[in-house]
C-alpha cells in the first residue's frame, strides 16, 4: 500500500534534512517496496532520485527495480532498465554477475505480456545480450525464457532452449517439463523426451 511507500520517502527526505545522505541501501530498501507493490513507475523514480544526489545504483537496485517491472506487468519499463543496466562500466575483472537476475527478471516481464503483445524475439535476444556483456546464462535464465516461450507459442525456441540447456548440464526443472507439454504441437514434446530419455540412459551406463 502507499502507507510503507509515504513513510520509506518521508524517511529519505528526514535523513538528508539532518545532514544525513541517504545511502544506496535505504534507497534499495525502498525500491524493494516498490517491488512489493508492483510498482515500475515508483522504483525507475527511485533510481532517478538517486541519481540526482550523485549515488550510483549498485545491482541490488536493478536487481529490485527489474522485479517492480516484472510484477506490473510493465515490458517497456523492463526494456529501459536493461539497458540503464547493460551501460554501467564494468569494473576491472568483474562479471557484473548480479546482471544475469536482471536479464532474467526482464525475461519472466516479457513473458507476462498478454499473448500477441510482447514479441517472443525480445525474450530470446536476451542471451545473445547477455553475452555480449560478459554475463554467463544460468538454469534461471533458461527457466525464465522457457517460460516466455511456453506463454506465447514459441514451440521451435524452446526445443533449442532445451538442447542448449542439455549441452551446459542443466536440467530442466519440472515445471519446465509442464511449459514444454504445453507446447507439444510445436514439437517441444519430441525434444524434452529426447532429453529425458537421454538423461536416463546415461545414469544406466553410469
Amino acid at each position: 500500500g502507499s502507507a510503507p511507500w509515504d513513510a520509506a520517502i518521508r524517511l529519505l527526505d528526514e535523513m538528508e534534512l539532518r545532514g544525513l545522505p541517504a545511502s544506496v541501501r535505504a534507497h534499495n530498501a525502498a525500491i524493494e517496496l516498490r517491488a512489493a507493490a508492483c510498482d515500475a513507475a515508483g522504483a525507475r523514480w527511485l533510481l532517478e532520485r538517486m541519481e540526482r544526489r550523485g549515488l550510483q545504483p549498485d545491482g541490488y537496485s536493478y536487481t529490485s527495480a527489474m522485479k517492480a517491472c516484472g510484477r506490473a506487468a510493465d515490458a517497456a519499463a523492463a526494456a529501459e532498465l536493461l539497458e540503464r543496466a547493460e551501460s554501467i562500466p564494468r569494473r576491472r575483472g568483474g562479471q557484473r554477475q548480479w546482471l544475469e537476475r536482471v536479464y532474467s527478471g526482464a525475461a519472466l516481464c516479457f513473458a507476462a505480456q498478454p499473448v500477441g503483445q510482447a514479441p517472443l524475439t525480445d525474450a530470446l535476444s536476451l542471451l545473445d545480450r547477455m553475452r555480449r556483456s560478459g554475463v554467463r546464462p544460468t538454469a534461471h535464465t533458461y527457466s525464465a525464457l522457457l517460460r516466455a516461450c511456453s506463454r506465447h507459442g514459441g514451440g521451435r525456441e524452446a526445443s533449442a532452449l532445451l538442447c542448449d540447456m542439455r549441452r551446459l548440464g542443466f536440467a530442466p526443472p519440472a515445471e519446465q517439463r509442464q511449459f514444454a507439454l504445453r507446447a507439444s504441437h510445436q514439437g517441444v514434446l519430441a525434444v524434452l523426451e529426447t532429453h529425458v530419455v537421454g538423461g536416463a540412459a546415461r545414469e544406466a551406463r553410469g
